[in-house]
């Protein structure tokens, strides 16, 4: 992919994850959003989160590679919306 980046929104029930101890699986979750972008910020993060938000609801928790962009992103999403953990 060379310079661009790939982010990919994923989701899951929380009762089965629960019930996996979150230990996840590629059966476990399913694609929600996927984008290649020439580069990726917080703001870009949260753009995408705010798309599948209206697509699918509100997720109850956002969990990352702990990438300061995915981080940023979910803060911005959780002023909107103070139920995300």
């Amino acid at each position: 992919m060379g310079e661009h980046k790939a982010l990919v929104i994923l989701g899951g029930r929380l009762g089965q994850l629960q019930g996996r101890k979150f230990n996840l699986g590629r059966q476990d979750v399913v694609t929600l959003g996927l984008k290649i972008l020439p580069s990726c910020n917080g703001e870009t993060v949260h753009a995408q989160l705010q798309e599948v938000a209206r697509q699918v609801g509100v997720p109850r928790a956002v969990v990352s590679d702990g990438g300061g962009d995915v981080a940023k992103g979910a803060r911005l999403l959780r002023r909107n919306h103070p139920e995300v953990d």
